[in-house]
């Protein structure tokens, strides 16, 4: 199989495998696999109308998705075959099950839970309604209330490189755990930053005195399903984060009328960050499970 390292030309082959298979799941968004493909190597192989992913493991292997985008799990069972693929990543549960069907007995397997991506309903966030979501509506109105001219405003061209500084600022204050991943989330976002215009991604910026206070910045993943990528607030600015979070919703809500979903992506096992996601209490948990042919 004809397996190539994934680069930017792969973008609309990316998008529409993701978009036929109408999945929820971040790990097949093009920034994804794109911008973080100097932390994981990627490659993708593209046959049938199915992309297929993997990435090297530290034993000289390789470990693959489940095909995406594939007519039929028939398709999807002959690529797995072909591919000789024997370790697995980022699998639903029916994934998983499917490729149980063409090794019966012989797959074992395990959730990826700091992998699992947290969904919301979209018009939940845009709203902030309900008892639930009560402490983030305060947190709104004292924002508005300390900050009353500030401004929301789209991301362009012309503004893109403000989120940068604003990533900096972000950077003070964050403990050990948070340091681990900052390196490949830093490239990846300059990656994107580079061509914020060519990958057609949506992004709001949080502006307050003149000067950015937060940014959100995702794409369409599928149908119903938008997946922000990168959201940064400044530090000491209480409020910026669940005013950014209802603003940025109330643009995708406005920009993609048949959308239903955000995926918020994963918590990384970052205790701090999974209390921030639940807070906001999902609609889904975005199953992802590891899994081997004995």
């Amino acid at each position: 199989m004809d397996f190539k390292a994934i680069d930017f030309s792969h973008l609309l082959a990316v998008r529409d495998a993701a978009g036929r298979e109408r999945t929820r799941n971040s790990d097949f968004s093009f920034i994804n696999l794109w911008a973080w493909r100097a932390e994981y190597k990627y490659d993708v192989c593209f046959e049938g109308g199915a992309m297929f992913v993997r990435f090297p493991d530290n034993v000289g292997g390789y470990i693959y998705s489940f095909p995406l985008g594939c007519e039929s799990d028939a398709l999807a069972l002959e690529l797995i075959e072909r591919a000789g693929a024997k370790r697995f990543a980022g699998l639903s549960p029916r994934q998983l099950e499917v490729i149980g069907r063409l090794y019966p007995g012989r797959v074992t397997s395990e959730p990826q839970t700091d992998l699992f991506d947290y969904i919301y309903e979209l018009d939940k966030l845009a709203e902030l309604g309900g008892k639930k979501l009560h402490n983030k509506r305060t947190h709104v109105r004292r924002f508005e209330e300390s900050y009353p001219n500030y401004t929301f405003e789209l991301v362009t061209r012309d503004n893109i490189g403000e989120c940068i500084l604003a990533v900096g600022l972000w950077l003070y204050g964050k403990d050990d755990a948070a340091f681990d991943t900052i390196p490949g989330e830093s490239q990846a976002f300059e990656q994107t930053v580079l061509k914020y215009c060519e990958l057609d991604l949506l992004g709001g910026l949080l502006r307050v005195d003149g000067n950015v206070a937060a940014f959100s910045i995702g794409e369409l993943l599928s149908e119903d399903t938008f997946v922000t990528h990168f959201e940064k607030a400044v530090p000491d600015m209480p409020g910026a984060y669940q005013v950014v979070n209802r603003d940025f919703a109330v643009l995708v809500k406005n920009t993609y009328p048949q959308v239903k979903y955000i995926n918020r992506e994963d918590d990384m096992g970052l205790p701090g960050l999974r209390q921030a996601k639940r807070s906001y209490y999902p609609e889904i948990l975005e199953e992802k499970w590891r899994a081997s042919v004995d």
